[in-house]
């Protein structure tokens, strides 16, 4: 008589499937976390420098001597924008001197840098460079 095999129960013969497609998903799910972390963080850089750079333009329309890159604004600028390691590409400041008055003086303050990817250099993704800039209306001209 032939011999019939006894075959495993189908539960052991599954039991190393889960631990493979974990470890096939895992990467790709810390990476995605990763990510969203990562442009977290360059959402908070870029509210952060903007806000720096309005706060810089709305000191220096208030300013009866103002100078083109005036030490005062390109401080004040300096001061919001926080030293922990995260903003140090944002050292570019500059702002425009006012003219002779005229209706269309603006006051132009920008804040520029790179801002450099912690996570999303895995996938490629280096540096973005920024700008920002804000116009605002010289007050003492009225």
């Amino acid at each position: 008589m032939r011999r019939i095999a006894q075959r495993a129960p189908r539960k052991q013969q599954e039991r190393g499937q889960s631990l493979v497609e974990m470890a096939v998903i895992f990467p790709i799910l810390l990476l995605i976390l990763m990510a969203i972390a990562d442009l977290s963080l360059l959402y908070l850089t870029i509210n952060t420098v903007e806000h720096a750079s309005r706060e810089g333009a709305r000191m220096a329309v208030k300013l009866d001597d103002l100078t083109a890159n005036d030490s005062r604004v390109i401080t004040q600028v300096d001061n919001l924008i926080p030293d922990n390691g995260q903003y140090t590409g944002f050292t570019t400041i500059t702002n425009t001197a006012v003219g002779d008055c005229s209706s269309t003086d603006q006051v132009s303050v920008t804040v520029s840098g790179t801002y450099d990817f912690v996570a999303l250099n895995i996938i490629g993704f280096t540096q973005l460079n920024l700008s920002f800039p804000t116009e605002m209306r010289y007050e003492l001209c009225d």
